[in-house]
Parts: structure tokens; sequence; C-alpha cells
């Protein structure tokens, strides 16, 4: 089933939040296709900081309808647009100390992949909280559900077993609520919330931290109760209750509208004031006055402290919402296979086991988007040991940390000699915060478990700061210092004063009870020094690194924060910055690395996410590796890279990827690499780039020269198979005619002959000789003649098309393939029978060298595009004519090799197995090393004649009327490879090892001729001498008309080279 189709997604965020840095990524997420691109994304910042979540949510219903309505064409909020959208709000909730961005986009050690919705083309994101919870709800919880408003806390990790939706049932003509529940114990159930269900699943009760004994009543199966999720679904009717409360004193003061209509804020939990009175066991009583209402009732200090106006106030807001949503019905949908696991900030201990054994990762629930890794984005040194255990996220880590078990490193730069202790957690931290303000050989010491957080906080008008903070393990945030329990850096406070001589009062103010005296709120954290900088010693200072009065009094003499004041100023904004910039950095590195060490690492998915995010220093890294390496095969990945990221950049927008590239604005970029002078050709290509990216079409254009620019240098790396092409010289023929017949088809192994793949990874191919109808439809005639000239007669099913090549300019061509004779061009040119650089006319050379002029001519009875290698088996019969001509003598692997270097002449690519195939006799293993040169070695197989008898007997070629250029196949193919698809790399393995066993296991079955999978295709008949019958049946079948049945045979000869009159006729 598809996955929920969202109108709208919107964000609940605090006041003066950084709303539009959170909007701001989701759009990111957007672009990078891991959020449907039909989506209404909102970001809906609360109208004050004290509306609690049941304010945020009536608050983001009413934007999200204020929007609707106004793109429906309404003047005023109309309730109706709520009536058959889907909408999915999120609530941001508190301030997290492990993440600064918080709990909703808290990393995670997984890495989220989706699609772009235009190219396709895979993507990237480090995973964070809200990616899971979004995926989780579309394709898992939601599907099944009506249209109506979704609300979901993201203070928890919340995961369901099972990699399909679940089939949540949705009562027809269901009006009320229903409250996504999961079963968990009663110890976990007192620290949060449990439902108290009824008949049919309708909620009776719902409790908060409620004790065990309150909690038994709720027992449904196993000892378990309901716990309430942070998730539930309100039907139309129900969200345009909540909506209507915008025009309902004195409830409107949680929305915007009543705030700027005069309105004191008012403050509205979502469980405890809007769910609570929907349950059918809450009387108007005890909700009224605030009995059930926990934190937000009459419980704690706070209420104590109200004035009896407030209270009157707080109880007026109860008794409307009660009025008001009593009679909605509020069920249970017990989901059996989720569980619940609250991302507490208390003890760091509860964070460190969520990161290393994170909750959302188990084996059910399998999502194939999230790649979950122990090391996410993570760019280390190779001497640099990360156990197993640890966790590094969007991480730098040079070879001089030692890093510790069980530790967390995210979105960190380590440099330094640093020793990080097991159990430790380090975010955000940069080489400047762990610097020693003296000479030392001694690492830097960070004891085991410690916490180490460093954070940007905004310090006044678009002024931020850097602020280090540190602590223990096992220290509880919110604990009062006078609990015996309570620690700092996992030692009794007590220790602490006596260590450092800090005292009470430079910690807290003095009016603040002992009570709420706890780590959180400790002014511990110096950030500013009138007289002297803060340096990492005064923070180690703190964990027991050293101990100096001098310490103490520059501790007292700085402006220090605490936790809970550092979480009120985070510069959101600035972190989701930094965080993005080092994921880029990494990135590249990342490449630069698989370049030089030749890994088969995928960069399209880095490469669409540098797209998204508008950067485009990629382009330079690539740059600098084709100019440093001195490795070919390097340096034409790099330019196959660039072209993807220029690909990436244009999105569809500008045009197909294949195209012509020859526009002379880059001609001198391509001459110098023609000359191998690499540096200077790709120093010159990334200047002339710089005018090719104003527009997405003319940066699909200079993608197309990257890819040119990429076959040039694999043409140079194929052209060192020069090196296998020996010739003997022999007496110049008389003039007369000399003709040379093959053809051919493979078996197993194509595309593994392909450079670059031949020669990078190395290619295996077995194939035959084949004979059509009991001819060799491809063949190639050569004679000298008087005249100085070269005539070329191209011989088809129509009249013979002559081309005469009498100047130097008229084979100018050879490397257009669709240009007239530019195969035979090329031949010539391959042959060295005449050179094309040199300044001597073509007359000339030809008199100078043979007294003569050359008339050559060329057939080939099958289709171009036939997939039975016709080019390369034309290409390899022209060969042999002319070096046999022109008066040399060469064997079948000169012949393989001269043709792998006539098709990069000619620019049409292509490897050798169609040559081999049909130019070597019989049935054959091919293979070439991954090196350069290029060499191929091919080995006849000793297959028995009674077999072939038998094949000859059964074997059928079937054309089937479609045909694909090579060419362009190729494209693809070299695309994929250099990009290291994973779906392309396993195939590539396969082919190879395919080969292998097809050798031992000759030819069983049916399979597709040529580099399109189509054109030819083999038959093997059951029946001996089955032609007929086949061409029988196939005339039968409608769509058929141009299909033609041969009969096949494997040719015993393979290429023959024989002489006849000049009276032969065009194709003898």
């Amino acid at each position: 089933m598809a996955g929920k189709k969202w109108k709208v997604i919107a964000l609940s965020c605090r006041k003066g939040y950084h709303t539009q840095a959170y909007q701001k990524e989701l759009e990111l997420r957007k672009k990078k296709g891991l959020i449907d691109p039909d989506v209404i994304l909102l970001t809906v910042e609360d109208p004050d900081s004290r509306i609690g979540s049941g304010g945020a949510t009536i608050n983001t219903i009413l934007v999200v309808a204020e929007h609707l309505s106004s793109l429906a064409g309404y003047t005023v909020v109309n309730p109706d647009v709520l009536n058959d959208a889907d909408i999915l709000i999120f609530l941001m909730g508190k301030s997290y100390v492990f993440d600064p961005c918080g709990r909703a986009f808290a990393s995670i050690p997984a890495m989220f992949n989706g699609s772009h919705h235009i190219t396709g083309s895979k993507t990237e994101n480090i995973a964070s909280n809200i990616d899971f919870l979004i995926h989780t709800l579309t394709n898992t919880i939601c599907p099944n559900s009506p249209p109506g408003v979704w609300v979901c806390s993201t203070d928890m990790l919340l995961s369901f077993s099972t990699g399909k939706a679940i089939a949540t049932v949705f009562p027809k003509d269901w009006k009320g609520v229903s409250l996504i529940t999961v079963p968990a114990s009663i110890e976990y159930a007192t620290l949060h919330g449990a439902c108290k269900v009824g008949h049919d699943g309708a909620v009776d009760n719902i409790f908060y931290q409620s004790s065990s004994d309150n909690l038994q009543s709720c027992l449904v199966n196993n000892h378990q109760v309901p716990l309430v999720s942070g998730l539930l679904f309100m039907c139309p009717d129900t969200a345009t209750k909540l909506l209507h409360f915008h025009v309902k004193p004195p409830i409107d003061a949680c929305t915007y509208m009543g705030i700027d209509s005069g309105s004191q804020p008012i403050k509205l939990s979502l469980f405890f004031d809007i769910l609570l009175p929907m349950a059918n066991c809450v009387s108007r009583e005890n909700f009224v006055t605030g009995n059930r209402s926990g934190s937000y009732g009459t419980k704690g200090d706070n209420y104590n402290r109200l004035l009896p106006e407030d209270k009157a106030l707080k109880e007026k807001v109860r008794s409307v919402l009660y009025d008001e949503l009593h009679q909605i019905q509020i069920r249970s949908v017990l989901i059996n296979e989720g569980s619940h696991s609250y991302m507490s900030m208390d003890i760091a201990t509860d964070y460190q086991n969520q990161i290393l054994n994170c909750p959302l990762n188990n084996e059910v629930n399998n999502i194939s988007n999230f790649h979950w890794q122990r090391k996410i984005h993570c760019n280390s040194q190779s001497k640099c040991k990360i156990p197993s255990e640890s966790v590094v996220i969007n991480s730098k880590i040079d070879s001089i940390v030692d890093i510790g078990k069980k530790c967390i490193i995210s979105h960190c730069v380590l440099q330094n000699n640093l020793k990080i202790g097991s159990g430790c957690i380090l975010s955000g931290l940069l080489p400047e915060e762990l610097e020693v303000d003296r000479v030392t050989t001694e690492p830097m010491v960070l004891p085991d478990e410690s916490v180490l957080l460093n954070f940007i906080i905004s310090i006044g008008d678009n002024v931020s700061r850097r602020i280090t903070t540190v602590y223990g393990l096992h220290d509880n945030l919110m604990l009062p210092t006078y609990n015996e329990k309570s620690r700092f850096c996992n030692k009794p406070w007590s220790e602490f004063y006596k260590r450092t001589g800090i005292d009470n009062s430079d910690l807290w103010q003095q009016n603040l009870p002992q009570s709420a005296r706890c780590l959180f709120n400790a002014k511990l954290y110096p950030i500013f020094n009138y007289s002297q900088k803060i340096e990492t010693e005064d923070i180690f200072w703190l964990l027991g690194s050293h101990n100096s009065i001098e310490a103490l009094e520059k501790w007292r003499l700085s402006w220090r924060l605490s936790l809970k004041d550092i979480m009120c100023m985070i510069d959101v904004a600035a972190v989701f910055d930094y965080r993005r910039k080092l994921y880029l950095e990494i990135g590249e590195r990342n490449i630069e690395r698989a370049l030089w060490n030749g890994d088969d690492i995928c960069f399209l998915p880095f490469f669409q996410s540098c797209a998204a995010e508008d950067y485009h220093n990629v382009l330079y890294t690539l740059d600098r590796v084709a100019c440093e390496t001195k490795s070919l095969a390097v340096a034409s990945r790099c330019l196959a890279s660039i072209a993807d990221v220029l690909g990436t950049m244009a999105v569809s927008r500008g045009g197909l990827r294949s195209g012509p590239a020859a526009n002379k604005s880059w001609k001198q970029a391509f001459r110098l690499l023609e000359e191998l002078k690499v540096t200077d050709g790709i120093t010159v290509m990334a200047e002339e780039r710089k005018n090719w990216l104003k527009r997405p079409d003319l940066i699909v254009r200079a993608a197309r020269h990257y890819e040119g620019a990429e076959q040039i240098l694999i043409r140079k790396a194929v052209l060192t198979a020069k090196k296998f092409i020996t010739t003997i010289s022999q007496e110049l023929p008389p003039i007369n005619n000399i003709w040379v017949i093959a053809s051919s088809g493979d078996l197993a192994g194509g595309w593994s002959d392909t450079p670059p793949i031949t020669y990078e990874h190395g290619g295996v191919v077995v194939n035959a000789a084949v004979k059509m109808d009991g001819k060799r439809p491809i063949g190639a005639k050569a004679r000298r003649i008087s005249d100085p000239i070269i005539r070329l007669v191209l011989i088809g099913d129509k009249k013979p098309t002559i081309v005469t090549c009498a100047d130097m300019s008229d084979l100018e061509d050879y490397n257009k393939p669709h240009a007239p004779g530019a195969l035979l061009k090329a031949a010539f040119l391959c042959a060295e029978i005449i050179s094309f650089n040199s300044p001597i006319s073509l007359k000339q050379q030809l008199l100078e060298k043979y007294s003569s002029g050359f008339e050559l001519h060329s057939w080939a009875h099958l289709p171009q595009g036939s997939g039975l290698g016709t080019s390369s088996i034309l290409a390899g019969a022209i060969m042999a004519c002319l070096f046999t001509v022109s008066g040399r003598k060469c064997d079948n692997s000169s012949i393989v090799h001269s043709v792998l270097y006539l098709e990069q002449m000619l620019t049409t690519g292509g490897g050798w197995q169609d040559q081999v195939g049909g130019l070597v006799k019989g049935v054959k293993i091919s293979r070439s090393p991954a090196e350069l040169p290029l060499k191929v070695n091919i080995t006849e197989l000793d297959v028995k004649q009674s077999f072939i008898t038998e094949l000859d007997k059964r074997l059928l070629l079937i054309y089937t009327g479609k045909t694909r250029l090579a060419k362009n196949l190729l494209q693809d193919v070299l695309r994929g490879w250099y990009a290291k698809l994973p779906e392309v790399l396993p195939n590539v393995h396969n082919l190879t090892s395919n080969a292998e066993e097809s050798a031992k296991a000759f030819l069983d079955g049916q399979s597709l001729a040529g580099a399109g999978g189509g054109g030819f295709m083999y038959l093997i008949t059951k029946q001996e001498n089955f032609c007929e019958e086949v061409k029988a049946i196939v005339s039968k079948i409608k769509g058929t008309e141009d299909v033609v049945v041969y009969r096949g045979a494997v040719d015993r000869e393979g290429l023959t080279i024989s002489y006849k009159q000049h009276n032969c006729g065009d194709s003898c």
C-alpha cells in the first residue's frame, strides 16, 4: 500500500526558537526527496512561550486552516478546508541538552536515503528523530487513516517492529480522537502516561506519572498497560472544534489571534487539558478544579504562588474545555508491535543507551531507507582506531586521537593529541575547544564516563559564541544537590567543593530554595573573562585535571552560565549551519580518499545533497584530485564525477545528459588532454566551467563536455593496447582485391570488456563466432588503385554509397560516427596508412609510401544495432584488409587490439568482446587483467566437436526488429560504473564470475545478444532442424512483422583472408 499523502506537515516550536532555521531544515529534506514534494511545510512559532502543548496544538491548527483557506481562495478562515485534508502536526517540546537542535532533530546513528522527486537519483541525510517519525507515520501507522489531523510529540523514539503498514482500524463515520498507545510495563508507565480502556477501546481515564497501584486498573495483557505514545488522530469535526477556540475567550489566548487581540497568554496541556476531559470517567469537578491536571493543576509550588484571579481564570478555562470536549469520544488504538523510549536528559546514561543500542534499529523493523552504522558520515585517519562499541556521527578525527569503548562522538572535529576515556559523550567540539596553552607531548586525557558538550549560543544581535560544558555520565541534572545521590563529574558535590574551593554562593542565587538547586541550573561554565581568554584548561579544571588558586580566581571573575541558561540561548540556525558545513567538508574528504584509494563508493547521494544545499565547492576538490593524480583511471573518474555534480545542479531542467561535446570554448582544454597534459587541461576546463553555471541548459552542456573529456582519458588508456599490435612487413600486393569475411555472437560476460571496466575491474567474456544461414554476413575488401586517393564504398541493402577522400580535409570527420564512411576513415588512420597530423598532403603521403591510392569496400548484411557486434567485427575485417593491402601481416590478437584502438579514435568507445567473438574461430574465453596497458588474453575452449554439431542443429538467431545504438547504452553504463551505483557493481562482479562458469557449462538456454540486450536473440530448440517451424510460429504472432529467423552455426574458421581478382562482386 502506498504511504499517506500528506497535505500539510506542520512543526510547532517555541516562541523565539528559530522558526526559520527549522523551516529551512524541512525544506532541504523536501529538496532532497526525503519529504513528499507536494506537501505543504509549515513551521509555526508559538505566540508565547507559556501556551503549552495544548495551546501549541490549537494555534497550529489555526495557522494550518488559515493557510489552506488562503490557498482555496477564501478571505476568512473556513473550517471546511479541514474536511478532506491529511494533516500532520509535530510538537517540538522543550530543549534537549544532548542535541541543541532539539529532540525532533536529534541525530541518530543512521543514514536516511530517499529519491529525488524529479531525477529519481538517490539522496541522503544524516538521520534524525523527525525523519524516522515522518517515515514511520507515513508508511506504517497512517496509510489507512481517513482525512483528519495527526498530532505527534517529538520527545520520544517511537518504533514499530514491522516493515509494512499496520492495519489500524478506523470505524466508519468515527467522530472523535484515536489515541495511539503501545504496550509498556507498569514500572515504565509510572514515569509517563497510561490509559484505562473500557468497552470497545473507549478511554475511561488517563493517568500521568501515576502510582503502580493506580496503573493496576489499566492492565490489558501480559502485565502491561497501554502507554500514551505521544501520537493521536483527530477527525475533522474534532479538529474543527479545536479551531473554533480561537474565537472563544478565554481559550483564544493560546492562539496568536487572541494574543494579537490583547489577551494574556494561557497555558494548556494537550493531555491534561485537551484529551483528559474527553475520558469517560473524568468528572467535571475533578477536572475543573485541576485535581487531575498534574503540574498544570493543583500540584506543585507554581499553583500555590498563583494569585486568586489567576486560579479563577484557570478554572474558567477548564470549565469551557470540559463543556466543549467531554462529549467527544476518545478511544485507545493499541499497537502491540510498538515501543516507546522517552528521550530523557536527566541522566546521560539514558541518551548513551538510546544511541549505542538505538531502539529504532531492530531486525524486524528493517526499513530500507535507513542504513544503520556505528560510523555515520565519519572521516577518520587510517591509524585512528574507533572501537566497534562506539558511535561516531558526522565527525572528523585525526590519527592521534585515542577513543575508548562505548563512546558517542557527534558533530566534532578532533585533531589534537587527545585520549578519550571509555563511556564518554562528546558533541559539537572543534580543535580550539581542546587546545592546551602549554608545550607538552602528553595527550590531553578525558576521564572515563565524561560528558563534554559544546554549544553555539546567541549573546546579542547577530553575535554568537561557543561554550563548552562538562559533567559526568551518571550525574542527574535535575536532582537537588542536597540529595546524597547527586553528583558532579560522577563524584559527590562535597568532593567538588573541597577540590576547587567553589561554594554554593558561586553557583546559585541565595534566594533560590535548596530543593531547586541542581546541576542543570548551576552557573558552572565560563564563557567570557574581561582580562583573560577562556581556555580548555578552564573547563578541564572542573573535571579535576589540576588545582590552583589562579584557576579558581579566573573562574570566579568570568561570566558564567548554567546548562539551563545555555538551553535558552541556543543559536539553532548557527548550529544547523555548522553541522551542514561539517557534513559537506567530511563528504569532500571521503570522496577525495575514495578517489585516491579506488574505493567502490557511490558519490551521487552526496552530490544530490550538495545540489540541494547549493554547495559547489566539491567541484574544486574533484579538480584538485584530477590535477594531482598520475592515474588516468582516477582522473577519468574525477571528470565523470564533475559531470555528475553538474547534472545534479541542473535538476533535469537543462535537457538530456547525452549530447554533443565539441563546443569551441572547450577546444583548448580538449587539446591539452589529447596531449596528455592532464593538469593543464583540467585547469583550463575549470576556468571555462565558470562561464557555464548561469542556467540549467548551460550546466548540462558543460556536463556533456566533462563526459567528453572523460572519454578522451579513457581513449588514452585504451590506446595503450597499441603495445600489443604487432605486424610483420610483407610485399605489397598488386592492384587487386583482398577481402575478409567474419561474423560473431556473444554468449556470456558482456560489458565486463568495456573500458574503463575492463582495465579497472578486469573483464572476462565467453563467446563464439557464428555463421547465419551458413554465411558470414560481415566483411570488407580492399585494393590498391593507381589514383592517389582513398575511395570508400559502403555496401548496404540499397545502392552503395561512395565516399572519395582526395584531401586531408575529407578525413576530418573520422571521429564523428554518423558521418558517411567514418569507420573506414578512422581505420586508415589507425592502420597508420595515413598520418592525419602530418603537414604532408594526403596525395603525397600515399605516393611516397605506397605509390598508389586505396579502395576499400565494407558490408554488413545485418541491421545496425542488431546486437551481434556488427561494427566491431566489421572494424576487425577492415583492419585485416588494410594491414594486408598495405604490405603487413598480423595475427588475430593484433587485430583485436587494433579494433580497440580504432573504436577509441572513432569516439564510439566499446570493448573487445565482439571482435574476439567474430574474428577468432569457435568458442573461447577471453580475459583482460585490471591494469594498463590494456591487454586481452584469448583462450580457445576445447569444446567437443560432437557438442558443436548438435548445437548447430538447434541454434537459431532471431532478429527482434528492435535496435539500439551501443554508444548510447555505453554512456549509461559508464555513468553507472563511475558513479559506483549499488545496482551496477554487483552486476559487474557477477558478469566475470558468470563468464567463468559459462566456460565450464557451455551454452544452456537462451540469451539476448549484444550491448543493448536487444536486436538478436539466441534460441536453442529441443528438436533438431526446427527453423521452419519456428518461423511459422513467429509469423502468427501480432507485431512480429520485422522479425527474421536465421539458422545459426558455430564458425570453425574465424577470420579468413583471401585474394580475389578484380572482377569480384561487391560483397564477395
